[in-house]
């Protein structure tokens, strides 16, 4: 064998070898990976240059109440194996999944971890405020680098828009409620409430998140932080948009 053909036959040995450690480390469940972020929400609390104030504040989260955080992200379409679609003329299509048990679409993959934001308006009480989560994929399915290093992998988010945040407990906290009407979807009511806490005087807010048919159904327990921009961008579809 010349030279030059061995040359060829180890430069085509080194291609494939890194063709294969390619593929079986950067997709090793593409069901999973296809339509989801594999990136975690990027806060920024760092001291920003003189610009418009903005009062936004987001936190990962832990849940509660597994089966109320189920029903609002299947009031989402965030997640789900069965579902209805209506058609452009009224009619409507029943819709039944069947998949693996760590599919994206079953809903017990989400039902842990997520990423919650809240922007004000303005600098007062009452304002207009944006509610925004982000679920977190926690199923037994893995997403991982180019270099072989498994990534978190994180959904598609859905924020409410123009809900109304009104002082309570004489002005030391505040409330926003959304409503079904408010694009929201479902049945239950969603409540975000802060007893002692307002964007007003505090950097940081002690919230809770309730979810049901009274405000004593906590979903969501946290402390969030004041950051100088959204760590999550404005999601592409709402509520009533998205489809899993």
């Amino acid at each position: 064998m010349s030279d030059k053909l061995k040359v060829k036959t180890i430069a085509h040995f080194i291609i494939l070898f890194f063709s294969v450690f390619a593929l079986l480390h950067c997709n090793k469940d593409p069901a999973v990976v296809t339509g989801l972020l594999p990136t975690a929400p990027a806060p920024d609390t760092t001291v920003a240059p003189a610009q418009k104030l903005i009062y936004v504040y987001g936190s990962r989260f832990r849940v509660y109440n597994g089966n109320l955080y189920k029903s609002l992200l299947e009031s989402c379409r965030r997640c789900g194996l069965k579902r209805i679609i209506r058609g452009l003329f009224g009619q409507t299509q029943y819709q039944r999944f069947w998949t693996s048990s760590g599919d994206p679409k079953r809903c017990d993959n989400w039902l842990s971890k997520g990423y919650i934001q809240i922007e004000f308006l303005e600098n007062k009480l009452p304002t207009t405020a944006k509610f925004l989560i982000q679920p977190q994929y926690t199923g037994h399915a893995r997403s991982y680098s180019f270099d072989g290093k498994e990534q978190e992998i994180w959904g598609s988010a859905f924020e409410i828009q123009g809900a109304l945040a009104r002082p309570i407990n004489e002005n030391k906290g505040f409330e926003i409620l959304v409503s079904p009407a408010d694009g929201l979807l479902g049945v239950y009511n969603l409540v975000v409430k802060s007893e002692n806490t307002n964007h007003v005087k505090n950097s940081d807010l002690h919230i809770t998140v309730s979810y049901g048919q009274s405000d004593s159904q906590t979903i969501i327990s946290q402390t969030i932080e004041r950051l100088t921009k959204r760590a999550v961008a404005t999601p592409q579809f709402n509520c009533s948009q998205y489809t899993n």
